[in-house]
């Protein structure tokens, strides 16, 4: 993987800012009232929790959903403050699962992919009902393999991608590739 002009700044580099942010990564394009399903690996949970700290509308009519996996529970960054808004909201679920318990034989939560929290039913269990594109708004952010792989289950479902040009019901951050 080719390094990044960014990743080979060193301290005190300056950079340039443009005036006009263009990336698609919001909550801008998502209609009022969709319930919303946020999907992280790892550091992938950074955008979502700038989403929920900026005056997020937790008491809005839907169904906010965060799925957050990594690979051992003190991984699990900001586990504590999703805990606490979960507790606060009840229209708001935080899901964290490990997927090496044998690294992390104290954890009593979920383990395995997050793409399981789909096929076993559980995001449509705490949603009230089937995950479905026409009412719902699914976010990925992380590891490619989980990108590409909660992508796929979706498409079966008919999630499509959102871009500027065609509106979808899956919202991708791709910083990877």
């Amino acid at each position: 993987m080719e390094e990044s002009r960014l990743f080979a700044l060193d301290t005190g580099d300056r950079i340039w800012l443009g005036q006009r942010v263009v990336g698609m990564f919001t909550l801008d394009d998502v209609p009022p009232g969709k319930h919303l399903v946020f999907v992280a690996t790892g550091t992938g949970l950074a955008p979502y929790l700038s989403m929920l700290r900026s005056a997020y509308e937790f008491d809005a009519d839907r169904t906010t959903i965060v799925c957050h996996a990594a690979r051992v529970s003190w991984d699990l960054g900001y586990r504590s403050e999703l805990e606490g808004m979960a507790a606060r909201y009840p229209n708001f679920h935080y899901l964290p699962i490990i997927d090496e318990v044998d690294r992390d034989p104290n954890w009593q939560g979920e383990v395995g992919f997050v793409t399981r929290f789909v096929e076993e039913g559980t995001i449509a269990e705490l949603l009230g009902h089937a995950l479905d594109p026409t009412n719902t708004s699914v976010f990925l952010c992380g590891n490619p393999l989980m990108i590409d792989s909660m992508m796929e289950l979706l498409a079966k479902i008919g999630f499509t991608k959102h871009t500027r040009k065609q509106p979808g019901s899956m919202f991708v951050e791709e910083y990877w590739k």
